[in-house]
């Protein structure tokens, strides 16, 4: 047997194991039906697993390209790691448990951003759960192979014979040290569709830039550090050769949030000539859309940019209060400038996709209205061919999940609906902590919000990317 048997507390790798890496198939999120692409954070962790410990073999499994029972059967390693979204953790638990269940010896791993604030909790209550590891996972995972002691292991969480222990996530390590993604570990089915329109959830994601240079997290944000880390230009573009050359892929999304536009330039210069047909897509937010900045990301080869701007009332003239609310824009900054932004990125051939949230502490029925209004002018414009449109989720991390946390009248509710206590509870039920939140802190009925929302979405001429909590009539229905 491979892996040693010890202590709750202690973990050593004798002999050489095989890593499966896996991303259980999504059960919930936005509707988006065409993703195409498999999970770019496991194919990155895998890579460091074979450029440090080359003596392991390492798969990735992506859960949503084969059905459950070919999943189930693919799996046979000696370390399982999963990748947990809010979106796929219930299957991920049942795997888990079954991987248990059919592989006792079987060390199971959770990462990602589903049990970055929620770690301890899953330990408590998931036996069949071995370790958690929170923040960046590329050196964390590779120091867990090659160190037996888990208090020097950055992000580790972990039992011991006396509870529970946690080491801080580490986000220093610098992007030059963690490898390129490839697509040669990936065992599940594969192949990139090239199309010269591609929907914008169809790109495919890769990490150069991680984590958002604004001052103060918003707050429907879960990322856990307010700081962003760069690679160069030299860096970025090696990255890309090296998924264009291996698999034909022309079409990328950098994920952090938000893109450093400055960076756009210096991107530009340095992009090979042989790279010059592929096309990227960007996070960005309102303000950024300078004159400077739309050219200089259509030269390095941006053709979508996702906007973030979330709320009417971030905008001038349209400010009031919202009790937690970090974001501002500049005091002239309107709708009109909002609309003169799109207009410039639509110029260069550049494609935006609008991003809203309903809901928000302090709104009502007027202010949701407003934004579907706002919604609806931004999606008539040319160059806008996809919405994102959903009500208000607090995910665990977020600023919004904390004010759930300290709210008692939430935490009484959520108990009386769910027998679940929610500093306990690891898997929640955000459909309905997303009406607790909205219904507690605006003046917004939840179900009228869903109906006006499913109302834009059925009259829409654009694509609508949303995320629906059920109403009180789909309960009914499920009854």
């Amino acid at each position: 047997m491979p892996i040693e048997s010890a202590p709750v507390h202690e973990f050593s790798v004798i002999a050489p194991v095989k890593i499966q890496l896996v991303f259980a198939r999504k059960e919930a999120g936005q509707t988006i039906q065409d993703r195409l692409v498999p999970p770019v954070g496991l194919l990155t962790l895998a890579e460091q697993i074979v450029l440090e410990c080359p003596e392991h073999e390492v798969e990735v499994l992506d859960g949503n390209t084969v059905d459950d029972e070919t999943l189930l059967s693919m799996i046979d390693a000696d370390v399982l790691g999963f990748s947990v979204w809010y979106s796929n953790y219930q299957n991920t638990l049942r795997l888990a448990k079954t991987i248990k269940e059919l592989r006792p010896s079987t060390r199971i791993l959770l990462g990602g951003p589903h049990p970055n604030a929620l770690s301890v909790k899953i330990l408590n209550n998931r036996p069949e759960i071995d370790n958690v590891f929170s923040g960046d996972s590329e050196h964390s995972l590779v120091s867990f192979l090659k160190e037996s002691d888990c208090s020097a292991i950055p992000g580790l969480v972990w039992r011991t014979n006396g509870g529970i222990r946690s080491n801080p996530a580490d986000y220093s390590v610098p992007l030059n040290r963690i490898a390129p993604a490839r697509i040669r570990t990936l065992k599940t089915p594969f192949k990139w569709n090239s199309t010269s329109r591609p929907m914008s959830h169809s790109y495919f994601p890769i990490s150069k830039f991680r984590g958002c240079f604004r001052s103060k997290r918003c707050e429907y944000c879960s990322i856990a550090i307010e700081s962003l880390r760069a690679s160069t230009a030299e860096e970025f573009w090696e990255q890309v050769d090296i998924l264009n050359s291996e698999a034909g892929i022309d079409h990328f999304f950098e994920t952090a949030d938000i893109f450093p536009a400055q960076r756009a330039k210096e991107i530009a210069a340095r992009r090979p000539p042989h790279l010059r047909h592929v096309r990227s897509r960007c996070y960005l937010f309102p303000g950024m859309g300078t004159p400077r900045h739309v050219e200089q990301l259509m030269e390095m080869g941006i053709s979508n940019v996702f906007y973030g701007v979330e709320s009417v009332h971030y905008f001038a003239n349209n400010r009031f209060t919202v009790p937690s609310g970090n974001r501002t824009y500049s005091s002239d900054y309107s709708i009109n400038s909002l609309i003169a932004e799109f207009t410039r990125f639509g110029q260069k051939g550049i494609t935006v996709m609008p991003s809203l949230v309903l809901g928000l502490p302090g709104e009502s029925q007027e202010r949701i209205q407003a934004n579907l209004d706002l919604a609806r002018e931004l999606s008539d414009l040319p160059f806008v061919e996809e919405l994102s449109l959903s009500p208000l989720m607090p995910l665990p991390g977020s600023a919004f999940f904390d004010l759930c946390l300290a709210d008692r009248k939430i935490q009484s509710l959520y108990a009386a609906k769910t027998n679940e206590c929610l500093d306990r509870v690891d898997d929640l039920d955000f459909d309905i902590l997303s009406r607790l939140l909205i219904e507690r802190h605006s003046a917004v009925g939840y179900d009228r919000l869903i109906e006006c929302l499913d109302e834009f979405v059925a009259t829409s001429k654009k694509r609508v990317a949303t995320w629906r909590g059920r109403t009180a009539k789909d309960f009914e229905r499920q009854l």
